[in-house]
């Protein structure tokens, strides 16, 4: 019985494993470490009940990436992120011109950045790091008794994303990236973006 689940199991991996041994015989000969620079924008959101929202991000970095092989490479990055504002929900029977302010979230962060060559045009890109956040906001908690919070957060927090990319060239790529920033320890639901980027390596 072991030996036929073996033998089941055995042509699956080889299976699951060919793609990936196609792309490393196929990766670009041209190392890809080096200084870069990268721009994006793209559509943040911030879940829950308060400030279910949408919002237009942006964000910019640089780093310098060591290359570990012809097809990969591991280094740093620092750069700003503006997540942009989120609209409050207006809690039932509270006037629609009541000043609510919108959450804002923005800051620095830093981290370490790592690039694999998947193809000479197409790449995977990772980052994990630290997002030092400025988050301002205010919102009813309830109408009757009446509780109202205003907070002007700031702290460091986990941030994560993982990019798909295209070379159009060998000093500049177009991608497609997914952050998400644990900020649930400054008042706020944790926010996540997607978002279309360009990197250039010089």
């Amino acid at each position: 019985m072991v030996n036929r689940v073996r033998n089941f199991v055995r042509p699956l991996i080889l299976a699951a494993a060919l793609p990936f041994a196609l792309a490393v015989s196929t990766a670009s000969a041209a190392t890809p470490g080096g200084a870069f620079v990268d721009f994006a924008v793209g559509q943040a959101r911030i879940g829950g009940d308060i400030y279910g929202d949408n919002s237009t991000s942006y964000s910019a970095s640089g780093g310098y990436r060591w290359a570990l092989s012809s097809r990969a490479a591991l280094g740093f990055e620092v750069g700003f992120t503006d997540l942009g504002s989120f609209s409050a929900h207006m809690p039932p029977g509270l006037p629609a011109d009541f000043p609510l302010r919108d959450a804002s979230v923005k800051g620095w962060t830093a981290g370490v950045n790592g690039r694999i060559d998947l193809t000479p045009e197409w790449y995977l890109q990772g980052r994990v790091g630290l997002l030092h956040a400025d988050v301002k906001g205010s919102y009813w908690l309830s109408i009757n008794p009446p509780l109202y919070l205003s907070y002007d957060d700031s702290g460091s927090n986990v941030c994560t994303g993982v990019a798909v990319g295209y070379d159009i060239n060998r000093n500049l790529g177009v991608e497609l990236r997914y952050d998400y920033y644990h900020l649930s320890a400054l008042s706020i639901s944790n926010p996540s973006q997607w978002a279309v980027g360009l990197e250039y390596r010089f």
